[in-house]
């Protein structure tokens, strides 16, 4: 089925723009390149050593980091292909906002300086240690891999297993919520997970391409996951029976 939604993420996820919401400034960003080995660590991302890498790196105060977004994708084998991780920080030159990218045996930097403090959210290291315990060992990569991606969302918004899975991650475990209802200028987060070859799949019958039919809930190539600390900022949710 072809998915308007992960096209754009897709298309977001190749974008190196250096606007971030409330952060925009005139001043021209710095860049720099260094060479840079992602730690291995079996099944799982080693997202947390790379985010020390990266506090080590800026110089920045680690307690003043604020997420914006992280797109990582992976290759049908499970390998990391790009890891992004947009942010901001205070350091010594004042409030940065910065983009890291990883790219196998490469870690390029761009940072803007004199940007405004964001007001809230959550610091990058509670996501990306809820993306290094996914269960990546039971998900399945697809044909040419995952795209994941990480954000803040704020407002009203109902999320509805019959639109699009859900999931709650408690301790590794993906648990299947039914919905999730938020109403909160509060930032919360979600990690939206869709196989790589979804946005361009489709059935061929005689010469002629169609879109792949709906998938089934609980089989989807996309899904959404909640960690237990962003979905108590819901006005409520309920598990799937039997959870």
């Amino acid at each position: 089925m072809r998915s308007k939604t992960g096209l754009s993420i897709l298309i977001a996820a190749l974008s190196l723009s250096l606007f971030s919401a409330g952060c925009m400034t005139s001043d021209a960003p710095s860049h720099q390149i260094e060479p840079y080995i992602l730690p291995s660590n079996g099944v799982a991302l080693p997202l947390p050593a790379l985010w020390e890498h990266i506090v080590e790196t800026t110089g920045i105060d680690d307690r003043t980091a604020l997420l914006d977004q992280c797109r990582i994708t992976l290759d049908s084998g499970g390998s990391v292909g790009s890891i992004q991780i947009d942010y901001s920080a205070e350091s010594s030159g004042g409030y940065s906002f910065y983009q890291v990218r990883y790219l196998p045996g490469e870690l390029s930097l761009w940072w803007t300086d004199h940007v405004q403090p964001g007001l809230s959210g959550e610091h990058p290291l509670r996501l990306l240690g809820g993306i290094q315990d996914l269960p990546f060992d039971t998900i399945s990569m697809g044909e040419e891999g995952l795209f994941i991606l990480a954000e803040s969302q704020s407002g009203s918004l109902r999320y509805d297993a019959a639109t699009s899975d859900l999931f709650l991650l408690e301790e590794g475990t993906l648990i299947p919520l039914k919905e999730a209802v938020f109403s909160t200028e509060t930032p919360w987060y979600t990690i939206h997970l869709e196989q790589r070859d979804l946005i361009d799949r489709v059935l061929t019958n005689d010469g002629t391409s169609a879109v792949v039919s709906p998938e089934p809930a609980g089989m989807r190539s996309s899904f959404t996951v909640f960690l237990p600390e962003e979905l108590e900022k819901a006005e409520e949710y309920l598990l799937m029976e039997g959870f």
